[in-house]
């Protein structure tokens, strides 16, 4: 898959910070991925598996780890970035929940996911409340 545009806060997961002017390959998604989104400042992708990533900015918490830190310098030169996909940890195949969708908003993320016997749907969200 390739990005492009803005990419002050490593959103368009190339490892880096850089803005890219051209289609650039992303480089770390570690699942197969059959939806991304793409938004202000950080992006989400679902895996077949029914797993979830986000890489980006993390400063409002919308990586959804369970906390606003991260491991990269971002714009302003802080450090609350991810360069690399996170797991949302919502999700963890643990679980034993699977994405079936998400929606990014600016500094937020809600995604409805179903048990493995598809009896039960649940809808999780995390970020900027």
């Amino acid at each position: 898959m390739n990005c492009w545009g803005d990419n002050a806060f490593g959103q368009l997961n190339t490892n880096d910070a850089v803005d890219k002017l051209i289609p650039t390959a992303t480089i770390n998604w570690t699942r197969g991925i059959t939806k991304i989104e793409i938004g202000s400042s950080f992006a989400c992708a679902a895996a077949h598996d029914g797993h979830l990533e986000c890489v980006g900015s993390n400063a409002q918490g919308q990586i959804g780890i369970g906390s606003t830190s991260g491991v990269n310098a971002c714009a302003a030169s802080t450090n609350n970035c991810y360069y690399t996909p996170q797991s949302v940890l919502a999700f963890e195949k643990a679980d034993g929940l699977f994405v079936e969708h998400f929606d990014l908003g600016l500094r937020n993320a809600c995604a409805v996911a179903f048990d493995a016997g598809k009896q039960n749907t649940y809808v999780r969200c995390w970020g900027e409340n």
